[in-house]
Formats: structure tokens, C-alpha cells, sequence
């Protein structure tokens, strides 16, 4: 069916009841030996399965098929965030025919982007408090459920610390470019700072549909415009007529070139339920 980076992904079905399955598997290639790939596999069904919330995908197991290790989660009709919002801007920019005979029209018309980002902050909130960084949280890595609820996933590049408070893994530089903080890009390690400047982009996807400063096309221009501190200007109203103001003020808080200005996810969840500005760390008092 697809899949991403070093993994294939297919699409399995648990007989005894039919429900269908997300099966993942490492994919071997020319610098990845199969041991590699298996060893990451099993590490990340190490760490997913930990994680118990209704804005993580749930981890159903490992299963061997054919000497071949498969990470098993629930099938997701709607797909990713990143693919779900494609289609529905084109959507939105289609006349009113082609809207009215759309067999997804009320699906895209019942999407709420305040849920959804409020949902994966939850999410995002969840991991840090158990002092896990994801790594490289976009819109690629949250499923939308047939509720349109956002579940992150995708766990190949998560810190964890463990018992001993040592970091299992020191993941230097590693995520994905257009939602890579200045400081991961310049070889900085992932930590709870980056994945907030991460979220901060994802963000920016909902309320446009689009991944971050698409004006620069070229990666090399991109990283240079993102380092002299250039970040993607304020859309105030979506196709839909909402005002988006509070979402972009967070969103640009969440992207602050100094890390310690960030808010923490769980500052954006509290703002959010209750519709109150977001204070973030930058105008704390520092006796708080």
C-alpha cells in the first residue's frame, strides 16, 4: 500500500472478525543490511507499545509472516493528515458540482481544525510528559480515525529515557526537513523544544493544506530561509470563512527561533479548551 522511509506498508485483515490492519515492515536496501532494519522494527514495537491515549494509534502487535516481522495497527480508511488535506483543498477549490457529487463531501465538510490540532497537542503532551520525544511529528504521522480524530504515529524516531534517565538513542539531526527546527537542522538533537517548532508546522498544514514556505520548492533555499528566521506569513481565514487568527498566533509561538520560548503542548491544550491566549514560556515570570 505504500509506506515511508526505511518501511513498506501493506494492508492486512484479522480474519476472525474482519477488521482491517495496517501492517508495517522494515524495508531492506543497499546501506540497510535486513538485521538493521529488523532491529529498528523491534525497537520501535518497544516503545510504541507503551503508549496508551486516544490521540496515539493504538499498537495491536508484532507478527511473524514468512520469516518477515510486520509492526501491526489498526487500519486507518481516512488516512493520513498530510494526504487527507490535499484532497480536501482540492475539494474546497472545486465548483459547487463537483462538491455536491463528491462521496467525501461531508467528511471534508465536518473536518475541524481546531479539534485536530487540539488533539495532537494532546497527543504531543501525553509523549513529553513521559519525557518521550517523537522526532518527526508533520502531518505524514497523524491518522485522522473514522471520527476524524488525529492519532500521531510513526515511532522510528523517538528518544525515550529509560529507568536510568539516559537516553536510549541520540537522534542528531534526524526528522524531516520542512517541520525540522533551525537547531536540528544545524545538528542539534531532537528534543521536546524541536518537536513543538514540528507541531508549530504541522499546524500551518491544517490551516492551509499545504506543507511549510512551499514557495521555496528547493531544499538548499528553503533551510536558508528558515535560518535567517523566515517562517510562513498568517492566512487569517480559511476557505470555509473561519477565522484562524488563535491557531496561527500559536502556531508562530510554537516556532520561536529560541527553544526556551516555546510553549510546552500541554500549554497549547489548556489555551485551547479554554479559549484564552496562549501564554507561553517567553512571558512567564520566571519566579512561576
Amino acid at each position: 500500500m505504500g509506506g515511508g522511509g526505511f518501511c513498506g506498508l501493506f494492508l492486512g485483515m484479522y480474519v476472525p472478525t474482519g477488521q482491517k490492519l495496517a501492517m508495517k515492515r522494515p524495508r531492506p536496501s543497499a546501506w540497510i543490511s535486513s538485521e538493521v532494519a529488523t532491529r529498528r522494527i523491534v525497537r520501535e514495537a518497544k516503545t510504541w507499545s507503551r503508549f496508551k491515549h486516544k490521540n496515539i494509534l493504538l499498537f495491536c502487535g508484532l507478527v511473524e509472516i514468512s520469516h518477515e516481522i510486520y509492526l501491526v495497527s489498526l487500519w486507518m480508511e481516512y488516512g493520513d493528515l498530510s494526504a487527507f488535506l490535499t484532497k480536501r483543498l482540492s475539494f474546497l477549490d472545486g465548483d459547487s458540482s463537483s462538491q455536491n457529487n463528491d462521496p467525501r463531501k461531508t467528511v471534508y465538510m465536518d473536518f475541524k481544525e481546531l479539534d485536530t490540532i487540539c488533539g495532537i497537542a494532546s497527543g504531543l503532551a501525553y509523549l513529553h510528559a513521559q519525557s518521550v520525544v517523537h522526532g518527526d511529528l508533520k502531518g505524514l504521522n497523524v491518522l485522522l480515525t473514522q471520527q476524524l480524530k488525529p492519532v500521531i504515529c510513526d515511532f522510528g524516531m523517538t528518544k525515550v529515557k529509560d529507568l536510568q534517565n539516559t537516553t536510549s538513542l541520540a537522534m542528531v539531526g534526524t526528522g524531516t526537513l520542512r517541520w525540522m527546527s533551525s537547531e536540528v537542522m544545524l545538528g542539534g538533537p531532537t528534543t521536546i523544544e524541536s518537536d513543538i517548532y514540528s507541531f508549530g508546522m504541522a499546524i500551518v498544514e491544517i490551516l492551509t493544506g499545504l506543507s511549510p514556505l512551499p514557495s521555496y520548492p528547493h531544499q538548499v533555499p528553503f533551510t536558508l530561509a528558515i535560518l535567517r528566521g523566515e517562517r510562513p506569513l498568517c492566512e487569517p481565514s480559511s476557505r470555509l470563512g473561519q477565522d484562524l487568527t488563535p491557531l496561527w498566533d500559536i502556531a508562530s509561538a510554537c516556532w520561536l527561533s529560541d527553544p526556551s520560548e516555546r510553549p510546552t503542548a500541554g500549554q497549547v491544550v489548556d489555551c485551547m479548551e479554554r479559549n484564552v491566549p496562549l501564554i507561553s514560556s517567553a512571558s512567564r515570570s520566571p519566579n512561576l
